[in-house]
């Protein structure tokens, strides 16, 4: 898998283009532009990768620009991702 990135305000964002305009986020990277550090066990925020419609939702909570900047940069793909590859935090992808 390609890991791709874009910068926002400098903070990068990692991101995976998949098959059919789907595309996943990393979590971490999201939060980090956020401020956030809780990922509670059970939620969308403890996964290491967020669909787009995740990020804004997250996004939009905490940072009206940043979730205008996600829905404008990544307007071309889905904004539901639902297969996710096997990854985890650091996307060291098996």
């Amino acid at each position: 898998m390609n890991v791709q990135q874009k910068e926002f305000r400098n903070s990068t964002i990692r991101y995976l283009e998949l098959p059919d305009n789907d595309l996943l986020l990393n979590t971490k990277d999201v939060l980090a532009v956020l401020a956030i550090t809780d990922r509670p066990q059970g939620s969308d925020l403890a996964e290491p990768c967020l669909d787009l419609a995740s990020a804004v939702n997250v996004a939009s909570g905490n940072n009206d620009d940043f979730a205008m900047w996600l829905n404008e940069s990544f307007a071309d793909y889905n904004l539901e991702t639902l297969v996710h590859p096997n990854c985890e935090d650091e996307w060291n992808f098996n």
